[in-house]
């Protein structure tokens, strides 16, 4: 398993920090389509990381999908999966096992459409409020494509 020390977010609608990510010296990079990118900037987001992931050196590219809750969530996923230059998907909102499972569900579904190993997508799971964090050890050990977990203190 690799350790990652440094993760830095990076809008994923602003080619301008996209530029400079090949210099950065960081251990990975997450372009976030969440709350970064206003709803009618996502479609160009998506393109553009598509794009830029494969010029970092590297596996090294996570990306941070929009929640279960939007209407972005599936069109998130079916672009992504089995991307050159994806290491996995960060998931915001995570809060409870039901959660989880759908989203594991979702992208097992794209592996197997893609013909890609079930399972080799991982996630890391976001959970931003205090039920996710309650019921932490339920949905840690509910998929076994979850690598690691991010509370989100900020929200």
């Amino acid at each position: 398993m690799k350790i990652w020390r440094s993760l830095l977010f990076v809008p994923a609608n602003q080619e301008r920090m996209m530029n400079k990510l090949a210099d950065l010296p960081a251990d990975g990079f997450i372009f976030d389509l969440e709350d970064t990118v206003p709803d009618p900037e996502k479609n160009n987001a998506r393109q553009m990381t598509l794009e830029y992931m494969p010029k970092v050196m590297g596996q090294r590219s996570w990306i941070r999908i929009n929640s279960l809750s939007t209407g972005f969530f599936h069109e998130d996923i079916e672009t992504f999966v089995g991307a050159k230059g994806l290491v996995g998907f960060i998931v915001p909102k995570q809060d409870c096992l039901g959660d989880v499972q759908a989203v594991d569900r979702m992208i097992a579904s794209v592996e197997i459409a893609r013909g890609i190993q079930v399972g080799s997508t991982p996630i890391i799971v976001m959970m931003e409020s205090a039920n996710g964090v309650l019921d932490s050890r339920a949905i840690m050990t509910s998929s076994t494509r979850i690598e690691s977990m991010i509370y989100g203190g900020g929200e």
